[in-house]
């Protein structure tokens, strides 16, 4: 399967597809950073490998035979902007690219749905266990190649990276909704593992990853910063970053 359209004019259309593969994966973020965004499905980019990047953060970077596990989302054209500054884009963090992947729709119960609605109704496992128990189908629509689908991807920052602590527990939450979404235990251990520890505990409603947090994994050292590390403390702590700390959080 072709991954190309990698640019297209910077006009932000009424909707638009995007792949998310890092903190964006948690839908209550979603929900906060774009509240007019619906959830598709859950879907996979071919000959890309996942990462933490030099910056602290998640990347996805071309590697034949490899592929990247994530969820699709429809954003409106003013969701689009907003994230466009959660992403750094203006500074360079992450560029807008366009791909084309492998989309496994959701079941009607979820698919379309707005995120702030599966929010509210308890997260994806209680709706898709609700629907369950009423007698609802809760399978996958078959996969579909989906072209043109945003995904904010990182040419500048590419260097294997350690990530900052307060990442690792938004990554682990966004894991935790993914896995509940069908994103596959194999491609979670293969290649989230390696920077990511599994939280020492996580909501209620999720039991996959409830490992006693390690110091280290695979030899991989964990950005610590003192205190909240201030937005405006950034930039300075690491010089790599040109935007605040809000910014630019995949």
């Amino acid at each position: 399967m072709s991954s190309q359209s990698p640019s297209r004019p910077s006009i932000i259309q009424q909707e638009q597809y995007y792949f998310a593969y890092g903190s964006n994966l948690r839908l209550d973020q979603m929900a906060r950073r774009c509240p007019g965004s619906k959830y598709i499905g859950r879907a996979s980019l071919l000959d890309y490998l996942w990462q933490i990047n030099e910056r602290g953060y998640a990347n996805i970077v071309k590697s034949e035979g490899d592929w990247v596990e994530g969820l699709v989302y429809e954003l409106s054209g003013e969701d689009e902007k907003r994230l466009d500054r959660n992403e750094g884009v203006a500074g360079e963090c992450y560029s807008k690219e366009y791909k084309s992947l492998q989309l496994y729709r959701a079941s009607e119960v979820l698919h379309c749905r707005p995120v702030p609605w599966i929010v509210k109704k308890g997260g994806p496992a209680k709706v898709l266990l609700d629907a369950q128990q009423v007698g609802e189908s809760v399978e996958e629509q078959k996969e579909t190649t989906e072209h043109d689908v945003l995904v904010y991807i990182s040419s500048r920052y590419v260097t294997e990276g350690d990530p900052w602590e307060e990442y690792i527990e938004r990554i682990n939450l966004g894991v935790a909704d993914a896995a509940d979404l069908g994103v596959s235990e194999g491609f979670i251990q293969r290649f989230i593992r390696p920077y990511i520890p599994p939280a020492k505990q996580v909501p209620a409603k999720h039991t996959a990853y409830r490992p006693q947090q390690e110091a280290d994994v695979n030899g991989r050292r964990l950005k610590s910063a003192p205190g909240a590390r201030p937005a405006e403390n950034t930039a300075e702590s690491h010089p790599s970053r040109s935007v605040p700390l809000e910014e630019a959080l995949e």
